[in-house]
């Protein structure tokens, strides 16, 4: 399939960026999070790997999700480490969400009663 090519192309590019592969997390439709390690601080970080379908749109929606996380500096709030692309994805590397995503905390929470 051709979105695995992409997504395999933007893999390699986590040793660059001083980045381990740990596990896959989750998928969807446009983009894959993977667990990573970041090497020198053994510290655990989500990547957010998006294919791009090389409409304005749909990057501009990528780059505006990158620069909300830039400004919402929040202890609150997925801190975002950094971020690059490749010819066909954009790579974003945020804070490893101790509880999983928002979605899997709601529905613990639903469960819980």
């Amino acid at each position: 399939m051709w979105s695995q090519q992409y997504f395999e192309q933007a893999l390699r590019t986590l040793p660059e960026h001083g980045y381990q592969l740990r596990e896959q997390l989750r998928h969807g439709a446009f983009g894959q999070v993977f667990e990573v390690t970041k090497r020198g601080f053994n510290t655990r970080h989500a990547v957010k790997i998006a294919i791009t379908n090389g409409r304005y749109t749909n990057t501009n929606d990528l780059q505006n999700e990158i620069d909300l996380h830039q400004k919402a500096a929040n202890s609150n709030i997925i801190e975002l480490q950094e971020s690059w692309t490749t010819p066909r994805c954009v790579v974003i590397v945020m804070e490893l969400a101790a509880f999983g995503s928002l979605q899997d905390f709601v529905e613990s929470r639903k469960a819980a009663g």
